[in-house]
């Protein structure tokens, strides 16, 4: 009888720990016999020229703040950056535009100067470790000058403090990425700027304290290779590892002969170590594919890339190509899919121990998104399609325990809750 209980206790204790090892795992894990459900879908500005860039979820029933912008009749380049409060129900508590919009010399004209656009943007969104809430985007001065721009907000959308770095220049804000710090945050996004009278492109990584001070303006992502020094050009996504960050991307070989504008992009992967301020060239892709996103999961990393494969002089195949590798970044599996003209692959997601490759493509002459769905080993499962839009950005996906919303620019703004029912 002593020994049996004895028994019952280890088994307890042994569930006990599984569990709670599991839990605290960085990559939650939705069972695979559970089956996904649209809670709601919701559209906001219902426009072609509304873009949705970003959320957050600021409590644990749902509530969401979101990022973008919205579109108004003034003139057809007025998008106004707004943020907006969101109930767990779908339902727009409030929405606030925020930075100026339109041009520098009145009305619009249809020969104006390229150099009157004087329009604000917020791109980013983060939720630090204290809670606060960062947005990130660039302000626009005479000349087209991006500067960067962060503003905090509380929870009703007012601003908390409002910051422009007239040092920090930034150009590739589409794809800003922030992430926490034990200090404060960083921050990578593109720069461009003027060398010997010839132009470059780099990718820097600006930290800053709780303060609002940027403590590192000088650490760029770049390895010294064969050939001389690669640099990292435009930024598609990155991820915080430990104390590395792993920016996905292009880059290509400097020379103070050559202006960066003609050198070829190579698509490439870099691991920047934060505390060193060091960035090593993980992985280089072959001719013609160019990383988009970056996603990791239980030890492996899934890439989502395009592939251009020249078809004759007029015509091009562009395929939507998954690659997943082991901790050590070497190939475990990978597929191309011909998924329709004009595609563009956008996110990866891994749920349900399946993983996900969304994005956009035309079908049938219409934007339609499209999900491609793998199991761990890159079997691949299903392909599906959505119903038609007009223009469509399949933006990314944040998850609060068994939820999931995905974010997309569906002629607006448009989020779907997701729930997984057993």
């Amino acid at each position: 009888m002593e020994q049996k209980k004895y028994l019952v206790f280890l088994i307890f204790i042994t569930q006990f720990t599984i569990v709670g090892c599991f839990n605290k795992s960085k990559e939650k894990r939705i069972s695979q016999n559970k089956t996904e459900q649209l809670i709601w879908g919701q559209k906001w500005f219902p426009d072609n020229s509304a873009r949705l860039k970003g959320a957050i979820i600021i409590d644990d029933k749902g509530t969401l703040i979101v990022v973008g912008q919205n579109f108004t009749a003034t003139d057809s380049i007025d998008h106004p950056t707004t943020i907006a409060k969101i109930s767990p129900d779908g339902i727009m508590l409030q929405n606030k535009p925020i930075g100026k919009t339109g041009l520098y010399k009145g009305k619009y004209k249809k020969n104006r100067p390229y150099n009157d656009f004087n329009e604000d943007r917020l791109v980013e969104i983060l939720k630090t470790n204290d809670q606060r809430i960062l947005l990130f985007g660039y302000k626009t001065f005479p000349g087209f000058v991006r500067k960067l721009w962060m503003l905090e907000i509380d929870n009703n959308l007012n601003i908390l403090k409002d910051t422009v770095y007239k040092n920090l220049g930034v150009t590739d804000t589409g794809k800003m990425k922030a992430f926490n710090t034990s200090k404060g945050w960083c921050l990578a996004s593109g720069n461009y700027f003027e060398e010997a009278g010839l132009s470059r492109y780099r990718v820097p990584v600006y930290e800053f304290n709780n303060y609002f001070a940027c403590t590192d303006t000088k650490s760029y992502v770049a390895d010294t290779v064969k050939g001389g020094l690669l640099s990292m050009r435009t930024l598609n996504s990155a991820i915080d590892y430990k104390d590395n960050l792993l920016l996905c991307g292009t880059g290509a070989l400097g020379s103070r002969k050559i202006d960066d504008d003609d050198l070829k992009s190579k698509g490439c992967i870099f691991q920047y170590d934060r505390k060193k301020k060091q960035s090593r060239l993980l992985l280089q892709f072959e001719e013609n594919m160019y990383p988009v996103y970056i996603k990791p999961n239980a030890g492996q990393y899934c890439v989502l890339s395009r592939f251009y494969e020249k078809i004759d002089k007029d015509s091009t195949n562009i395929y939507n190509t998954m690659v997943c590798y082991d901790s050590e970044f070497k190939e475990l599996w990978r597929d191309r899919q011909l998924v329709g003209k004009g595609m563009t692959p956008n996110y990866v997601a891994f749920y349900k121990e399946q993983w996900h490759a969304y994005g956009t493509c035309f079908r049938s002459g219409f934007m339609v998104f499209y999900e491609l769905i793998y199991d761990e080993k890159g079997k691949l499962l299903n392909t599906k399609y959505s119903a038609n839009s007009l223009e469509a950005d399949a933006v990314g996906e944040i998850s609060s325990n068994d939820m999931v919303f995905r974010l997309f620019t569906d002629n607006g703004w448009r989020i779907d809750k997701i729930g997984f029912t057993n």
